[in-house]
């Protein structure tokens, strides 16, 4: 009867030591994430910077020609 319980005891332990490795791969997919969103957030910062300079020079260009 103890053998089995150490044997129970034993695999327990195996798939504890899993979910500790599967932890750790979630927290290294979350960190990456996150890391992909902050480069996300800067981009479209960057974009709607040069997005309303064109805007800002078209609007040159056009009083240019008129003239």
């Amino acid at each position: 009867m103890d053998a089995r319980f150490e044997q129970m005891e034993a695999r327990f332990n195996q798939v504890d030591a899993r979910f500790d490795r599967i932890e750790e791969r979630l927290d290294r997919v979350e960190k990456k994430m996150g890391g992909f969103r902050t480069e996300m957030s800067e981009m479209q910062e960057t974009v709607d910077f040069i997005s309303s300079k064109t805007i800002q020079h078209e609007k040159k260009l056009r009083e240019f020609n008129r003239q």
